[in-house]
């Protein structure tokens, strides 16, 4: 099992100044909020497991186009009519094992169908976002859709099976990637521009 990393706020960078400068620094702290910012948007895609054969495939690790899926059980099946697929307690034909989904960028908008519910069936979700902080669970107790747009920036999905029937299916693992985070073109300028104004402040100080 995955132990969960909490995490608040983030910190991004630390302006410390003196007092007759703290305009500017709000300011200067202003401007690189902005650029560190994640945009959402971008273009929508589904996560592709046509590379894997119908049936079960053995394994722990598949790098599939904008991920890595672990499966905890030992592999992962991939039902040939639906393309579902789950992660099995091999040998075992069932799909009540633990799933891991790491995307290789950040993403947004993240949304899946769950399928296979039996009585007894549970799976608890915990999302990671920015540094890979868990940032929220979700619990799956049925068939549906299940939408993590609430939950911003996402890095990693895993799904903690508890399940005593007969696990779930997933299909549809929908995701939009998270643009890159550009710096404000003047933060330099401005940064310079703090620095030779702290400099003048102290030789002030010092005549």
């Amino acid at each position: 099992m995955r132990p969960p990393v909490f995490g608040g706020n983030i910190l991004y960078g630390v302006i410390t100044m003196s007092h007759t400068n703290k305009l500017t620094a709000l300011l200067a702290a202003s401007v690189f909020s902005t650029g560190v910012m994640m945009a959402q948007g971008g273009q929508a895609a589904v996560l592709d497991f046509s590379s894997l054969t119908g049936g079960t495939n053995p394994g722990t690790t598949f790098v599939i186009p904008d991920a890595v899926v672990t499966a905890e059980g030992g592999a992962l099946f991939k039902y040939p009519e639906s393309g579902h697929i789950c992660s099995m307690p091999y040998p075992e034909f069932s799909c009540a094992a633990d799933l891991e989904i790491d995307f290789t960028s950040d993403v947004t908008d993240v949304s899946f169908s769950t399928a296979g519910f039996n009585v007894g069936d549970y799976v608890d979700l915990m999302v990671y976002g920015i540094g890979d902080l868990l940032v929220g669970s979700v619990a799956i107790t049925g068939n549906g859709f299940y939408d993590l747009t609430g939950f911003g920036v996402i890095s990693s999905l895993f799904f903690d099976d508890s399940s005593t029937g007969y696990g779930f299916e997933y299909d549809q693992i929908s995701y939009t990637l998270a643009p890159a985070v550009p710096l404000p073109a003047g933060l330099p300028l401005l940064l310079t521009g703090i620095a030779a104004f702290a400099g003048l402040s102290r030789k002030r100080r010092a005549a």
